[in-house]
């Protein structure tokens, strides 16, 4: 993306407006994005700060309009200028990036520090990694452990990772500072030395003392203490094991907004631990992480509407959750929404679209996405067929374990497909190991590897009929037949 700032106003703005809930932001995002490009051109003009934002986007993406780099950027320092904290993360990233400008941490930095105070959580963590890195400011790590924080406490998951990291690391807080302020009454300083305990960290592993210090800040309200306290009840660390007292702190966490606790909540609900099992409750409180951002809550979510736990199936609300958690980096939602292209789930089928998130999935090591991948390239669906391209696929997936992928290989040795010289030795190596995962077709395939004697196999009728049962259990036609004739 090659942003042009001849247009950037360098002046910081005024802090002229506080961020709207989450769930404000979608309904502004859906009902601005309703309207036409010219509808928005004219709200923008008349100084609408959203419109102001959002024209910018169109112009970023090319929606309605040829993609202008310069248009998107003067509309986003307009935005900017008028406190709308996306609109200032876009200007803080185009300085850090230096696309179209000469590199600019520094004003970078002022742009995010803007939109952080305001609350926007990604300006809160590009403020933190500005200090973690000493980038357009002096690098400070107990600030950056102080943005960390802030964006973690509203559900980041970015910023909760990093925050772990330096918590592992311990770094950010010297224990015997962290301690002081512990002894002051810090809630913050006495969660993370429950931390530093509870991970054996700068002092030894103890968690008799990370409870006492969980203990204290979960007392003066602190959200996060309350879920690590939840947490060593239901391991039993350092308190005898009580999931019922787990649950009690974890909905102390979730009832103040806290998304840690509330996916730790949703969870006992959802699996009857610690709490009778209620789906309905189970939903609600995945319902309140994800409208928080917290893409497993958004993935469960998912498969809740897709399978109809405790709600009517519902294949729309469960793609648009998985193209949720699919674009927050869920491998397995990315998956899901390649089947779901695939089979028509829930939106339009598009093998093209198939392909595509199949390929995104595979690339973040997913066995299935593999799997799939490689038989979209055998049938040329959604992409050009290529054998070759197939088994490479198949491969990776059945290197990484994937029984049906396993098969499919196997299948192209027995052929002599994808560029592999015909060998039946090693199809029957590939049948035997997707066989002994279960999986019905590599069953079948052994079977009559036995039956014919193929493969290096000595001709067995009882082992070709151990593994034709085995699959036709599971309702493989062809294994049914097979046993039928014998």
């Amino acid at each position: 993306m090659h942003l042009l700032l001849a247009v950037l106003l360098v002046g910081l703005p005024l802090l002229g407006q506080s961020p709207e809930p989450k769930s404000n932001q979608e309904a502004t995002k859906s009902a601005y994005g309703l309207l036409s490009v010219e509808e928005l051109q004219a709200k923008a003009n008349r100084g609408d700060v959203a419109a102001q934002y959002y024209i910018g986007e169109r112009y970023e993406s090319g929606q309605g309009v040829p993609t202008n780099l310069m248009q998107a950027l003067m509309w986003y320092g307009k935005a900017a200028q008028q406190g709308y904290p996306d609109a200032q993360l876009r200007m803080g990233n185009a300085q850090a990036s230096g696309q179209g400008t000469s590199q600019n941490y520094s004003e970078a930095v002022k742009w995010y520090r803007v939109a952080a105070e305001q609350g926007q959580t990604d300006a809160q963590v590009c403020l933190g990694n500005a200090y973690a890195n000493g980038q357009g400011v002096s690098r400070d790590d107990l600030e950056a452990v102080k943005w960390y924080r802030a964006a973690a406490q509203q559900g980041n998951q970015e910023a909760q990772i990093k925050l772990s990291k330096y918590n592992e690391n311990g770094k950010g807080v010297p224990v015997d500072d962290m301690r002081t302020k512990a002894d002051q009454g810090d809630a913050d300083a006495q969660n993370d030395l429950g931390n530093k305990y509870y991970n054996g960290q700068g002092v030894p592993l103890d968690y008799g003392e990370a409870i006492k210090w969980y203990r204290k800040a979960a007392g003066q309200g602190s959200a996060v203490a309350q879920k690590n306290l939840g947490v060593c009840y239901f391991g039993g660390k350092g308190v005898p094991q009580d999931k019922v007292k787990a649950v009690t702190w974890f909905r102390k966490a979730a009832e103040q907004g806290y998304v840690q606790g509330q996916g730790a909540l949703a969870s006992c609900y959802y699996n009857g631990l610690g709490v009778t099992k209620n789906i309905t409750e189970a939903v609600n409180w995945y319902q309140r992480a994800a409208e928080q951002g917290d893409h497993s809550a958004e993935f469960i979510l998912a498969r809740i509407n897709q399978h109809g736990e405790g709600v009517p199936t519902d294949y729309e609300s469960a793609f648009r959750w998985y193209r949720k958690a699919a674009d927050g980096g869920i491998g397995l939602a990315q998956l899901e929404i390649g089947l779901c292209y695939e089979h028509g789930r829930g939106v339009l089928k598009d093998e093209v679209e198939a392909v595509k998130w199949y390929r995104k999935a595979a690339d973040g090591g997913i066995g299935l996405a593999q799997s799939n991948l490689g038989k979209c390239y055998a049938r040329g669906g959604g992409v050009l067929k290529d054998e070759v391209e197939a088994v490479k696929w198949y491969r990776k997936a059945a290197d990484q374990g994937e029984a049906h992928a396993k098969v499919l290989l196997g299948s192209a040795y027995s052929r002599g497909t994808g560029g592999l010289i015909k060998n039946e030795t090693e199809a029957v190596k590939w049948y035997q190991e997707a066989a002994d995962q279960g999986d019905a077709d590599g069953q079948f395939f052994l079977g009559a590897s036995y039956l014919f004697g193929e493969g290096g196999l000595l001709k067995n009728s009882d082992k070709a009929k151990k593994w034709l049962k085995k699959a036709a259990d599971q309702g493989n036609a062809p294994a049914k037949e097979m046993l039928g004739r014998l």
